[in-house]
Formats: structure tokens, C-alpha cells, sequence
């Protein structure tokens, strides 16, 4: 039997769902002008400010080992200490959530707790919903990484926040064509993902052939 809370949160996928569908067909193209960085951030400030409910990003990715993380976003001042239900599903067919629990607004902000990463099937994008009691909701997308074929510690850039953590992923045959990355990791979350030149993973793939 499906309970409330589930029929609530179905109903806010839907929601979610034609929310992202309008967001995709209407959204901006991007300003070419000098001041453009600056002119966006103050829109998205502003954005955030009037928003009722939404998060900081529009996917998270998290470490492949992880088994805990915290999802960050935005509420409106005026519902702190309003109570806030979330979940995660695999697909908009399945009949429960693989995850689900209570958060809160607090002064304007709020951070969902997952506890149990590991249920999460690697490479799979699932779609995290959190709902106000006040009846708003938003959602992200959270993808557990997959594990490299192999990997090793490399220098953090100077310009990253401490707690910061660095490494180059080998990875062979991945579906981005890019075999060598350079992904670094805060609270188990991806805080920077680039593409390196394959032979800086050279050492990696000797290793790896044993030579």
C-alpha cells in the first residue's frame, strides 16, 4: 500500500517534472557581455531570495566509497522552523522512495542527510525531492560515481577550500571519451571534475600493466 507521504511526494515529482520541462524550453541564452559573470550573480541571488524552496545545484555527484553526505539548499526566511520531508527515488515508475527522511528550514537554508550512499547504484542519476509543509518543493539529481579502474592522491589546487581532497581517475573506455581525470572532493561531494591529457595517467596505466 502506498502511504500518504509517498502519494505526496509523487505528486511533487510531477510537479518537478513539468517545472523542469518549462525551465529547459524557456531558459536564457547565455550573455556575452563583460559584465556578465557579475549580472549573474546578482540574478541568481536575487532568485534565491524570492525562491520559496530549491537547492544550491542542479546535480551532485558523490564519491564512489562514500557513505554519507549533506545536500545543501535554499528555503524562504519566512517558513524557518518549518518542517521539510525528502526522498530519493530510482525512476518516476517506482512505487517507493530507495531513501527518505525530515529536514528542516533554518534561517533560510536547509541540509538533507544521506546517510545510506551505498543503496545508490553507481553511474545512475536519482532524483532527490524534498517538500515543504507549507506545500513547495524542489529537487536535484544525486549520482554516486563509479569506481575508477584506478586512482592516486595528487596536490590540491591553492585556490581550493580546505578540506579539500584531489586525486586522478584511470578510467579506460569511459562513455566521455576522457580515460584521465583530475576529480577533487569535499564531504564526499565532487567540487571539481576536469579532463586531463592522457599521459599525465601514464603512471596509473604502467602500474597497472605492472611495468
Amino acid at each position: 500500500m502506498i502511504s500518504r507521504r509517498n502519494v505526496s511526494i509523487f505528486t511533487s515529482i510531477a510537479a518537478v517534472t513539468l517545472l523542469l520541462t518549462q525551465f529547459q524550453n524557456c531558459a536564457p541564452a547565455q550573455s556575452t557581455a563583460d559584465n556578465s559573470g557579475v549580472s549573474g550573480e546578482v540574478r541568481t541571488i536575487e532568485d534565491w531570495n524570492k525562491a520559496e524552496i530549491q537547492f544550491l545545484a542542479p546535480e551532485i555527484q558523490v564519491h564512489d566509497e562514500a557513505l554519507n553526505t549533506g545536500v545543501g539548499g535554499l528555503c524562504n526566511r519566512s517558513h524557518s522552523g518549518a518542517r521539510l520531508r525528502w526522498a530519493i527515488w530510482a525512476g518516476q515508475k517506482t512505487s517507493s522512495p530507495l531513501l527518505a527522511g525530515d529536514s528542516e528550514c533554518k534561517g533560510g537554508s536547509f541540509n538533507v542527510s544521506l546517510d545510506e550512499l551505498p543503496n545508490l547504484v553507481c553511474g545512475v542519476k536519482h532524483l532527490l525531492v524534498v517538500e515543504g509543509e507549507w506545500g513547495a518543493s524542489t529537487f536535484t539529481h544525486v549520482l554516486r560515481r563509479c569506481q575508477p579502474l584506478a586512482s592516486e592522491l595528487v596536490a590540491v589546487p591553492n585556490e581550493a577550500p580546505q578540506g579539500t581532497q584531489c586525486s586522478l581517475e584511470y578510467q579506460p573506455g569511459a562513455e566521455d571519451g576522457a580515460p584521465c581525470n583530475q576529480v577533487c572532493y569535499r564531504d564526499n561531494k565532487v567540487v571539481l571534475n576536469r579532463s586531463m591529457p592522457a599521459i599525465q595517467c601514464s603512471g596509473i596505466a604502467a602500474k597497472l600493466a605492472g611495468r
